[in-house]
């Protein structure tokens, strides 16, 4: 049921859990080929590739956010504005 969350566009994920995210995609990615053209499981292919749809779209969400984060820290670092060693 956590798709029904994920696929909410009020949902926001947490960057603790990227690692996470990225191994249920792949996950997901795997079973989306090896179900592809099969007819008689055309449904479970249907949402297997929303599952891999909303996954992307938070790993995306998720490796979006760490960059900035690591930007502004970077540029906090350079201005001297905080220590290396507190980030």
């Amino acid at each position: 049921m956590h798709f029904e969350c994920y696929s909410c566009n009020w949902f926001v994920p947490k960057a603790e859990y990227y690692e996470d995210y990225k191994i249920e995609l792949e996950y997901w990615t795997k079973v989306m080929e090896r179900e592809e053209g099969n007819p008689s499981r055309a449904a479970h292919f249907e949402n297997v590739v929303r599952n891999v749809n909303c996954l992307e779209r938070i790993v995306k969400i998720c490796h979006n956010g760490l960059v900035f984060t690591f930007k502004v820290l970077e540029e906090q670092v350079n201005a001297g504005e905080i220590d290396y060693y507190e980030v």
